[in-house]
């Protein structure tokens, strides 16, 4: 899958960003050691259904860190990366070390989240969070 890269300088610092297709907006936040090239998460997503947004987190790819260290802070980037886009809310992907930035998006911006999921993965289990309608459901399976 080919994604348009890009960076986007705006009040607090650079975020470069990968955006594709066209639809329900979905962000997704990446965990450690990835950016925003990666396309792994983007698999079974028709792209004329959805719209696939992945920044690279602050420190990662062409995200410099530039005071932009915790959760918060790099979810205050994201929504910035989302006015930009004119997108009003999202469906949020936080991924493994990403789930944190996740949760602060959720938290701090809830009218911009239209729910939320969080992947958690080790060697022996595979751990769901899904939120919606202000309602946590935990999942885990085995692997």
């Amino acid at each position: 899958m080919k994604t348009d890269n890009k960076v986007l300088n705006n009040r607090l610092g650079d975020i470069e960003y990968s955006s594709v297709g066209r639809g329900v907006p979905v962000l997704f936040v990446h965990g450690g050691h990835s950016n925003c090239h990666e396309t792994l998460c983007h698999q079974g997503f028709d792209l004329e259904r959805f719209q696939l947004i992945t920044p690279s987190r602050p420190g990662y790819g062409k995200t410099p860190l530039n005071g932009n260290r915790t959760p918060k802070q790099a979810a205050d980037l994201m929504v910035e990366l989302l006015n930009h886009l004119k997108i009003d809310d999202v469906v949020v992907y936080g991924i493994s070390a990403g789930g944190l930035t996740a949760i602060a998006l959720a938290a701090n911006y809830p009218s911009k989240v239209k729910k939320w999921q969080h992947f958690l993965l080790d060697r022996f289990n595979l751990v769901c969070f899904l939120f919606n309608n202000k309602h946590i459901d935990i999942q885990k399976h085995d692997l």
